[in-house]
Order: C-alpha cells, then sequence, then structure tokens
C-alpha cells in the first residue's frame, strides 16, 4: 500500500490530534477510534470523528472490557478502554495513513521511512497504556512535528462529529 501525501498526512494528523483532545478533554472515552470513524467532511475536507455510539465517560470505561470487535486490528493490546486504548487507536490510524497498511508483527513504525511520521506513529503506539501520550502530549509532537517540515503547516480547524461541537484554536 501507499500512505496520503505528506502534506494531507500532518494537516489530517493534526485535525485528528485536536479532536482527540477535545473528546478526551470532555472526559469522553470513544473506544472506536479507526478510520471508518474519522473521516473527511465533504464540503470543508476537514477531519472529523463520527460513530459515538460506543463512547462512554472515562470513569465507565474501564467497566468495559476489550473485546473483538469489526475491526480488532486497531484495539490496543489492554485489557480495558481507556484515554490510552484510544491513543493506540490513533497510532494505527497515523500508520495506515503514512504506509497505506496496518501495522502487524514484523511491520511496525519503524518500517515507516520518513523519520518524522516514524516518530510520530512510534509515539502514539506505545505497548504499554501508562507510556503512551495523552490526547494534549500527541497534538504537541504532531505540531511540533509538522512545523520541521517544509509546508506543513496544519489547519487549525477540526469538528468533532455527533454533536459535540471543538472550538478553533489559532497557532
Amino acid at each position: 500500500g501507499e500512505g496520503v501525501r505528506d502534506d494531507d498526512f500532518w494537516r489530517w494528523s493534526t485535525q485528528l490530534a485536536r479532536g482527540v483532545v477535545g473528546i478526551h478533554g470532555r472526559g469522553i472515552v470513544h473506544r472506536a477510534l479507526k478510520p471508518g470513524t474519522v473521516r473527511l467532511a465533504n464540503d470543508t475536507g476537514e477531519v472529523r470523528i463520527s460513530s459515538f455510539k460506543n463512547a462512554c465517560d472515562a470513569p465507565h470505561a474501564a467497566a468495559h472490557i476489550l473485546r473483538p470487535t469489526d475491526k480488532p486490528e486497531y484495539r490496543a493490546p489492554d485489557p480495558v478502554h481507556s484515554f490510552a486504548s484510544d491513543i493506540f487507536s490513533v497510532g494505527v490510524t497515523l500508520f495506515e495513513m503514512a504506509t497505506g497498511t496496518i501495522p502487524i508483527p514484523g511491520r511496525d513504525a519503524r518500517t515507516i521511512e520518513d523519520s518524522a511520521k516514524r516518530e510520530l506513529v512510534s509515539f502514539a503506539l506505545r505497548d504499554e497504556p501508562s507510556e503512551r501520550p495523552t490526547a494534549e502530549a500527541l497534538l504537541e509532537k504532531t505540531l511540533e512535528l509538522a512545523r520541521g517540515i517544509e509546508g506543513g503547516t496544519p489547519s487549525n480547524v477540526v469538528r468533532v462529529g455527533d454533536g459535540w461541537a471543538y472550538t478553533e484554536q489559532k497557532e
């Protein structure tokens, strides 16, 4: 497979990270982040996070044991849902954006040729939940790496679907 164009990768990664900051900032664990729930709005081409039917507030998320889903490859290797399991799912989505494929044993972030993308994906795909970044730290890392890319000025707009609006942030 082949990943998305560099400028799209950084713009969409930034928008996705901002959306997850907005969701987690409201105390919500999405529990189903994957390309099917991270979509581009037809009218603007901006990232929208949708499908909140499995979402729940963080204190109740740990009561939901991770089970096989329709897309188990996006599931964290964690025993329960948490903010950290959402971040892992974002990492798998970023990996797919970077490479056009999903990570499997023998094909992990180390196989991503672009060093900045490899660093970002590795940051989110840590095996241990306690070692994964918060959504805020992921956004900060995404902005830092995107700024280092020529023409990598990320968009500052993201809309979070299904009734949650996330306010614009200016750089």
